[in-house]
């Protein structure tokens, strides 16, 4: 029995992800908005309900010069409060669950072996070990701030990862010119998460040259440099 948890090629890893899916989206359905989610309904700039996606950007704006450059999960925040509750209820179970994925996706590269109690160890840890679990995984400003920050977060050092253990790049210049521009939305992010995530890619960068010698390539370097 056990040894059937360690295997590779077995079912269990999907259940334990469509386990997670389910108490996310149960938890999620059970969080209402509240706090600084009614103030997000309006628009910093002018003041009225947000009603249309083209009024987040001015009110973005407004909301930088007074308060702080997190436009990218602003942006998240005002657009899905324009939305009714369940859609955000879903994208945000979604989320979490991505968030355990790629911690896994990582874990794995790592150890090279599927190991499903790691899967079920990290998503005790996540579930334990995040403070104020509900502000940061369920509430929705929080949610798009936090743990959408994680996300992207991860989603941006995954292509550093990949080319310290495995020397593989990202292949065609659209993929890298997608992954720039991505790096500008996480760097538009959290001034909390952006620069931990900076600071990991420099390292990667930094262990790359100094074990394999191996030099960053171009857009890499751009990666780094517009977060």
């Amino acid at each position: 029995m056990f040894e059937k948890l360690l295997n590779k090629n077995n079912k269990l890893s999907y259940i334990i992800f469509l386990f997670v899916l389910g108490i996310m989206l149960l938890c999620n359905f059970l969080t209402p908005i509240f706090a600084d989610d009614f103030s997000y309904c309006f628009s910093f700039y002018s003041g009225k309900r947000i009603d249309h996606v083209f009024e987040i950007i001015p009110s973005l704006l407004a909301h930088a010069r007074e308060m702080n450059g997190r436009l990218s999960a602003h942006f998240f925040v005002q657009f899905f409060l324009m939305l009714p509750k369940w859609i955000f209820n879903i994208v945000n179970a979604s989320m979490f669950t991505l968030l355990l994925f790629l911690i896994y996706y990582v874990a794995v590269k790592i150890e090279k072996e599927c190991n499903n109690v790691l899967l079920i160890t990290i998503f005790g840890a996540v579930w334990v070990f995040t403070p104020a679990f509900g502000q940061v995984c369920l509430w929705l400003d929080g949610s798009c701030n936090y743990l959408w920050g994680y996300v992207f977060g991860f989603l941006f050092i995954i292509p550093y990862i990949n080319r310290f253990l495995k020397n593989k790049e990202i292949e065609t210049p659209t993929l890298r010119f997608i992954f720039v521009v991505f790096s500008i939305i996480v760097g538009a992010y959290s001034e909390n998460t952006s620069p931990a995530f900076v600071c990991v890619s420099v390292l990667i960068l930094l262990s790359n040259f100094a074990f394999f010698h191996t030099r960053p390539m171009a857009y890499e370097i751009f990666g780094v440099f517009f977060q």
